[in-house]
């Protein structure tokens, strides 16, 4: 009789891991948009910009700083756009099939009216005041508006506020007192100019407000002041607040 010895087998099952790599299809990253200009001035409810050079193969991405209805981005496409003037910071992207380029910002302002010099204020025939040796933005908490004011050694002042620190470009309608803002996020401000003798104040008009980073560019053309005397003046103005 024949003995059979049995001998256990161990059936060994190695697992294997499957290591699963993301490819990037992408062939070439394309270098940023180039603008001509950093920054463009509307004239109108429309402006154009363009890349300089544009690639052939390439897609360009604008995006403007507002959303939509639907709090999507408003977006354009092409090298060349025709858009809605809307103020502010806007952006453009380049792509190259599934690859995009880093962002080239730029800024789209008002028109700045340069009816004066830089930093001074011009009233009547032949009146002019250097201002902007002291130029700052001070935050008057309790009545909850900021000020930014431009002054001369001698005392004189203008000063304009506004219901919140200014962050966007725009055209301000000038009310005729901020006390009246309230909780007010409109494009509106008051504008007065103190003199060493008198104070004058204005409830009409408009004032141009570029956002430039920390920099405020502020200008006004022919805006009529009058004091509480009767007395009445026209100024204008150009200013760089920081």
């Amino acid at each position: 009789m024949k003995k059979y010895l049995v001998v256990p087998v161990a059936l060994l099952f190695l697992s294997s891991c499957i290591k699963i790599e993301t490819v990037s299809l992408c062939g070439s990253v394309p270098a940023a948009p180039v603008l001509l200009n950093p920054t463009i001035a509307a004239t109108s409810n429309l402006f154009t910009a363009s890349v300089t050079n544009p690639g052939s193969t390439l897609t360009y991405t604008w995006i403007a700083p507002v959303l939509n209805y639907y709090n999507q981005p408003i977006t354009y496409a092409g090298s060349t756009i025709h858009a809605n003037t809307v103020y502010g910071t806007w952006s453009v992207i380049a792509a190259n099939g599934p690859c995009t380029s880093d962002t080239t910002k730029f800024l789209v302002t008002p028109t700045n009216p340069n009816c004066v010099g830089l930093d001074s204020l011009e009233f009547g025939v032949g009146g002019y005041f250097k201002l902007g040796l002291q130029n700052s933005y001070n935050n008057v908490a309790q009545n909850g508006y900021y000020q930014i004011s431009f002054g001369d050694i001698n005392g004189d002042q203008l000063n304009i506020y506004f219901p919140q620190l200014p962050t966007t470009s725009g055209i301000y309608s000038i009310q005729g007192d901020n006390d009246f803002f309230g909780e007010s996020t409109a494009e509106v401000c008051s504008v007065n100019f103190i003199t060493s003798s008198n104070s004058f104040n204005t409830g009409s008009g408009s004032v141009y407000v570029i956002v430039n980073g920390s920099n405020v560019t502020i200008a006004f053309c022919s805006v009529p002041f009058g004091d509480m005397y009767g007395n009445n003046i026209n100024l204008s103005g150009n200013f760089v607040g920081h």
